[in-house]
């Protein structure tokens, strides 16, 4: 990296990622590898943008290029140095031309994001006019990431238990449509009624695990584990593991749910995409006899005049047809 970026570090567990390739350039490292146990094709994108507006476009058509030419998933994750919409800045100066940039990139790429836990901003820094905030640190992966790991829920054994109770129980009298709308928030009420259960029971399984797995690590201090206290602290680490997974399964499943229920929502950036693409087919002006014109009104009759001389046709009198009889 140059000047003040220090630089990147990508960093992955060797048991659950194998690395096949490592590219570099001054504004991104790519990761290229697989995920063990199931032969998924990743490619991780550690990205730091740079400042100027001209050096982030470069960057998204590269990604773009990289993403149409590299075969597999891809994951990218760093600081962009830009930000989506005016929410994400306060105290300093959004720029609606680099967000709507950074939107379009996201969506010739076909890139969802991911929401960050935590606070809502990714950096902070002192003004002029106090601190200024801004969410420039982000998460986004392509649909077929997003598709490829799905919720949790439909791993857990008492599931369909759950869905054909809840059927079996429900009864309604009324309209098919409306029968039909009862019935799927039938359903709802009652996984989200065994959700809350569920979290309430992993949250203890989760607290109990972490207590017993510190309680042995105290004891390794001193010296070894006995064979009985080895395999508690396995099933301790082997339950943590499980319910961080279904965790993240989650965490991506509500993103995916954010991205099909908002992502092409009539909002502002779509209403600039198809307006931009209004402007790009707009015909601006025109050279005539050496003189650029610009008046819409002259543009008009230039383009008349130019289709009229095309389509007038040479022939002034045409034959005659007459009805005859026999």
């Amino acid at each position: 990296m140059i000047g003040r970026l220090g630089g990147l570090l990508c960093v992955w567990d060797p048991t659950v990622f194998s690395l096949l390739s490592l590219h570099k350039d001054p504004s991104s490292m790519q990761v290229t590898g697989f995920i063990k146990g199931c032969s998924v094709h990743v490619n991780v994108l550690n990205i730091h943008a740079r400042q100027k507006p001209v050096e982030k476009g470069d960057l998204w058509n590269r990604i773009l290029s990289q993403r149409d030419a590299v075969y597999g998933l891809w994951v990218l994750i760093g600081d962009f140095n830009v930000v989506r919409t005016v929410k994400e800045r306060k105290n300093s100066k959004f720029k609606p031309n680099c967000a709507r940039d950074f939107n379009s990139f996201i969506y010739n790429a076909e890139l969802c994001e991911y929401d960050l836990k935590g606070s809502k901003v990714t950096y902070i820094v002192d003004g002029e006019r106090g601190k200024k905030f801004s969410k420039i640190d982000k998460i986004v992966v392509c649909k077929e990431f997003q598709n490829k790991f799905f919720s949790s829920w439909l791993n857990r054994q008492d599931f369909q238990n759950i869905v054909v109770t809840a059927l079996e129980s429900f009864s309604r009298d009324g309209p098919p449509d409306v029968i039909l709308i009862q019935k799927l928030k039938w359903i709802r009420g009652a996984l989200k009624s065994w959700r809350d259960d569920i979290r309430t029971k992993e949250g203890e399984d989760e607290l109990k695990a972490r207590e017993e797995l510190e309680e042995l690590e105290h004891v390794m201090e001193d010296g070894d584990l006995s064979d009985e206290e080895e395999w508690v602290r396995l099933e301790c680490q082997k339950k943590l593991r499980f319910l961080e997974d279904c965790k993240a399964k989650d965490l991506r499943q509500r993103a995916r749910i954010k991205w099909a229920m908002e992502g092409d929502d009539n909002t502002a950036f779509f209403h600039g995409m198809v307006n931009n693409r209004k402007t790009s087919n707009a015909i601006q002006g025109l050279f005539i006899n050496d003189v650029w014109i610009n008046s819409p009104n002259k543009v008009k009759k230039a383009v008349f005049d130019y289709f009229r001389t095309i389509f007038k046709e040479d022939m002034v009198e045409r034959p005659a047809v007459f009805e005859g009889g026999d």
